[in-house]
């Protein structure tokens, strides 16, 4: 006895764009659902920040974090991430790494002479700040606490975009 099976080829590439769809739809459901759940990590964010002890002055590091989640892909990996520092320069230089300062702590040496020139808007006066003494800034921990406490509901708000992406 013999069985023999004949693909139909229309079947072929109806299956083979039915794989594709569903390739494209869970890929934008994984993209949106990273974005939504950096925003509650944002906002998760913020809380730990207050809670560790931080206040903001004049309110611009918890606006870096608000405005902070961001999604970036590559062809391997949709990565999701949540930053304390944004666009702050300080001396004219971008502050890259507030959050980790303020997360592990830092020693800023002294500095003598001038430490930053400033010009007036007008541009009629320039002002220096002078120099300092050295001193450490003790640890602050919020990101990573943030992540501890919301890494369970980021992964919950992926599967649940990829699930109703499936279902559609």
């Amino acid at each position: 006895m013999s069985v023999a099976f004949v693909l139909d080829p229309a079947s072929v590439d109806e299956t083979v764009a039915y794989i594709e769809e569903m390739r494209v739809r869970i890929l934008q459901a994984i993209r949106e659902g990273m974005k939504t759940a950096m925003e509650g990590l944002a906002d998760t964010t913020i809380e730990e920040f207050y809670a560790a002890g931080l206040h903001s002055r004049d309110g611009q590091t918890v606006e870096n974090i608000e405005y902070s989640p961001k999604v970036t892909e590559t062809a391997a990996v949709i990565r999701g991430t949540v930053a304390a520092e944004r666009d702050i320069t300080l001396g004219g230089r971008k502050a890259k790494h507030i959050g980790l300062w303020m997360e592990e702590g830092t020693h800023v040496p002294e500095v003598k002479g001038v430490l930053f020139g400033f010009t007036e808007p007008q541009g009629n006066k320039t002002l220096f700040s002078r120099g300092h003494k050295a001193f450490d800034m003790k640890p602050h921990p919020f990101l990573n606490p943030a992540l501890a406490k919301y890494e369970t509901t980021i992964g919950e708000i992926i599967e649940k975009a990829v699930e109703d992406a499936v279902a559609a």
